[in-house]
């Protein structure tokens, strides 16, 4: 064992075989650490030329032990710690391959060529800073898990780098040459722990691939673990892909602060294929107050390619975290799918989170995902605002809260559950588009006993399937809209005739709902199987047509809906208002979509209905006409379903049976009183 007390300054450990034979091949070690530095200064093991690196592997405590505060602007290059000579194979320390325990200032490795070392197949940590006085070391320029060329697996037992404690290093940096590989090792690839682990930098390094960023080298566990450790920073520059478990794990209350910025996360080097984390991509665990991207280019992390979310903010003390800028499920572009396997972000019980924000640039790009682009589940997930993204393509909900399809509005929005399942706005069909100016007509059927009042009512062009993608603008909608709220967006040429558009509303204390039913721009085609489906259950039922009949109460002299804006899924032909013809356009294509069935007499309306005016024409079914019997009606619903007589009995007092005439089922659809 070389040591070097307090008086040795200047020195230099070069060329040496410390722990092996002269073959560098044979574990012959010594007792305890190969090199120690305790208390001395500006000594330099190894170095940048060929021929001055130390081969330092087999000892039976660490590699190099760098002890003391006395021991500073030390420079550890150009070893090759804890493999054989050829930098290929285990011939690990017993210990860490370099421990810096209360040690300032050093350097293990550089941005030089040559500086870099190879610490690998140590049995512990490859590098591990200890202590509240180890602060501005510096890791650079290493390979720490992997062989000397940077591409096949020769990790150490534990973490590749260990910062327990210790403050203000940096583990690669902004420099050229000064990030490290820090891949293949058993446990995390960095792991910052503990209160004291604070103001760490962790940048432009490859973390779970090899050299290339094309092949997964996966540490065993998560790629970055920040366990109760604040204010560190990952990013930016890093590429953190290929990994076990997470990409980066933010766990527990002391957790607070941190920032994920600039990196790529789940994807290769090139950032066009996924080389996915086996779980998350970012993962926050009862953690409050972290940053994952931010709103400036530079901020924006790309996290796709994932096995399960993009982000997951996990649990009752994930609170007031910021999710913005980032690029969950495509390439850095938003135009190619890279998507993640699960959802693209989950909260799940988390509090008080923002997925985008009102500021520009906070807006994230949610696409390709397998699942929903934003959910939010669990009783306490509460007051989580979601806002200003671009949300599309995904294979499920754009927004979900709770269950796994849409939640339906409810009157006054009293229920409770994610997000207080704060009700969407409605939105009427008659729009008017100028010169860049849309002109829309809206409603949010939310009490103030219900949501937090001001609303903050955002509008998005849909990508076609219900969700967000192109943010248009947004209204505050107050307390005293309680009917409905008209406003003018300035939507320049972002939208056309033809074009769908979809809303959220979030409340004062950041609830925001699912995206409301898309409408188009201009007349929608009436009728189509997405506008007739109004129970939103993906499928065209009889349940559809009970739906509008029942939502006709209240209604106004004409039979048509009250002051209150409907919910536009109950206006299948698109005319802004709830009439019969809505719900007989569903019987009639229940008709012909199984008319061996013929669950409901086929009704063709006028275009234009009024109370007086009931125009009944070309009616396949011959015994269908004015004045005739309707036949079968009650029991061919109760077929369909058990408790739809009961319905049928509720909606016309029990008065509309198997013998009553067409007159007399029209009087009783005027007078609706189902509640």
């Amino acid at each position: 064992m070389f040591g070097l007390g307090a008086d040795a300054t200047g020195n230099s450990v070069q060329g040496n075989y410390i722990g092996t034979d002269l073959n560098g091949t044979t574990d012959v070690g010594n007792l305890r650490s190969g090199v120690l530095i305790s208390d001395a200064a500006s000594n330099t093991i190894g170095g940048t030329l060929t021929g001055t690196g130390n081969l330092i592997s087999g000892n039976d405590h660490h590699g190099i032990y760098l002890l003391g505060t006395g021991s500073t602007l030390n420079l550890v290059q150009g070893n090759l710690i804890g493999t054989d000579l050829d930098g290929a194979l285990d011939l690990g320390n017993t210990l860490s391959g370099v421990l810096v325990n209360g040690a300032v200032g050093n350097t293990v490795g550089g941005t030089d060529v040559g500086a870099g070392n190879v610490i690998s197949g140590n049995d512990q940590f490859g590098v591990y800073l200890l202590g509240t006085e180890a602060t501005a070391n510096l890791v650079q320029g290493n390979l720490i898990g992997t062989d000397l060329n940077g591409t096949a697996d020769l990790g150490n037992l534990r973490s590749g780098v260990l910062i327990n404690a210790a403050a203000n290093n940096t583990v690669g940096g902004t420099d050229v040459g000064a990030g490290n590989v820090i891949s293949g090792n058993d446990q995390h690839g960095v792991y910052l722990l503990g209160a004291g682990a604070t103001g760490n930098l962790i940048q432009m390094n490859a973390i779970g691939t090899d050299i290339h960023g094309e092949k997964d080298l996966g540490n065993t566990l998560n790629g970055v673990l920040v366990n109760g450790a604040p204010q560190n920073a990952v990013g930016p520059g890093n590429q953190i892909s290929g990994n076990d478990y997470h990409g980066v794990y933010i766990l527990g209350a002391g957790a607070t602060g941190n920032s994920v910025q600039g990196n790529l996360i789940g994807v290769d080097a090139t950032f066009t294929a996924a080389l996915g984390n086996s779980r998350s991509g970012v993962k926050v665990g009862d953690a409050p107050g972290n940053t994952i991207g931010g709103t400036t280019p530079a901020a924006s992390n790309v996290i796709s390619g994932n096995d399960h979310y993009g982000v997951h903010l996990s649990g009752i003390g994930a609170t007031g975290n910021s999710v913005q800028g980032n690029y969950i499920g495509t390439d850095p572009f938003g135009t190619t799918a890279i998507g993640n396997l699960r959802s693209g972000v989950l909260i799940d019980d988390g509090v008080g989170n923002t997925i985008g924000g009102t500021l520009t640039g906070a807006g994230n790009v949610i696409s390709g995902n397998q699942q929903q682009g934003v959910h939010v589940r669990g009783a306490n997930a509460t007051g989580n605002a979601i806002q200003r993204n671009s949300i599309f393509s995904n294979a499920g909900l754009g927004i979900n809260l709770g269950i796994d399809r849409i939640t339906a509005n409810d009157t006054d929005d009293t229920d409770v559950g994610p997000n207080q399942l704060q009700n969407f706005p409605v939105m009427a069909a008659q729009m008017t588009l100028s010169e860049g100016d849309l002109e829309l007509n809206y409603f949010v059927d939310s009490s103030t006993t219900s949501s937090a009042y001001d609303l903050t009512v955002e509008f998005f062009k849909s990508d076609g399937s219900g969700e967000g993608q192109v943010y248009l603008g947004s209204d505050t909608y107050t307390s005293t809209d309680s009917t409905n709220s008209i406003t003018m967006l300035d939507v320049g040429g972002l939208v056309s005739e033809g074009d769908q558009l979809v809303a959220t509303a979030t409340d004062l204390n950041g609830n925001t709902s699912e995206f409301s039913v898309p409408i188009f721009i201009g007349l929608a085609p009436a009728g189509t199987l997405a506008a007739l489906d109004s129970n939103l259950d993906g499928q065209v039922t009889p349940l559809d047509a009970l739906k509008i009949i029942n939502t006709l109460n209240p209604s106004d002299a004409s039979g048509e809906s009250g002051t209150r804006l409907i919910d536009l899924a109950n206006d299948v032909n698109r005319d802004s208002r709830v009439t019969a013809l809505d719900a007989l356009l569903v019987i009639n294509e229940l008709n012909e979509s199984s008319p061996e069935q013929l669950l409901f007499p086929t009704v063709t309306l006028d275009a234009v209905w009024t109370e007086d005016e009931k125009v009944l024409a070309d009616a396949p079914m011959d015994s269908v006409v004015e004045d005739q019997e309707v036949p079968a009606f009650v029991p061919a619903v109760e077929a369909v379903l058990s408790d739809i007589d009961v319905i049928i009995d509720e909606m016309v007092d029990g008065e509309l049976d198997d013998e009553a005439t067409v007159d007399e089922f029209w009087t009783q659809f005027d007078d609706l009183s189902l509640t």
